[in-house]
């Protein structure tokens, strides 16, 4: 009698459950842990701050008008005024790139989150350069604005002493490509380092 081939059920996995499979298999596997390491740090180390830029721009210019006047008005919670939730849904749109650059920072992949880093720098230089739609139109200090507040909360996430070298390193890697916003990051870097008081985001 012919042996039914096992379907791979592997592919039909999502990746909540690709995550529990594989937290299963290096419980009852230990000595697999040093493979999967090697395998993660190549997944998070390959990063391109050009294509974050170009998606960064992507998700920002995707936004519509129409979400803007979605999310404004009356709440269960009160008011939201337009000029709020023109920022709330900006600032959304580049939120899980943000979130990436601290998971990888947090993992002690520097290079790679300096490169996200730079690619939300770039990506927002892009938006206020070369248009950024109607929602952006709404809030023209956006771009900047939360570049600069993007390169602070990395650099914070450094001990004091590298706070300096890190930030040098992000200007160096953007500073060509947006010139005029590089005094503003400069500046962004410098107070970081004696007080650590993060730029707060604007609301």
């Amino acid at each position: 009698m012919t042996r039914r081939k096992t379907k791979d059920l592997v592919c039909y996995l999502e990746d909540r459950e690709c995550g529990e499979v594989l937290a299963q298999l290096l419980e009852s596997h230990p000595d697999l842990r040093g493979e999967t390491n090697v395998i993660a740090k190549s997944l998070l180390g390959d990063v391109s701050a050009e294509v974050t830029s170009k998606e960064v721009a992507k998700q920002v210019r995707d936004l519509g008008v129409d979400r803007l006047w979605g999310r404004s008005g009356r709440k269960p919670w009160g008011y939201l005024e337009p000029g709020e939730a023109v920022w709330e849904l900006l600032e959304r749109a580049v939120e899980s790139v943000q979130d990436d650059m601290k998971r990888r920072m947090r993992a002690g992949m520097e290079s790679a989150a300096e490169m996200l880093c730079q690619g939300v720098v770039l990506g927002l230089y892009r938006v206020e350069k070369s248009g950024g739609g109607e929602v952006v139109d709404c809030a023209p200090d956006f771009p900047l604005e939360t570049a600069a507040y993007t390169v602070s909360t990395l650099v914070e996430m450094y001990p004091k002493s590298r706070r300096r070298a890190a930030g040098r390193r992000i200007i160096e890697g953007v500073g060509q490509r947006c010139g005029e916003w590089v005094k503003v990051l400069q500046r962004v870097v410098e107070e970081a380092i004696p007080s650590g008081k993060r730029m707060k985001k604007r609301r």
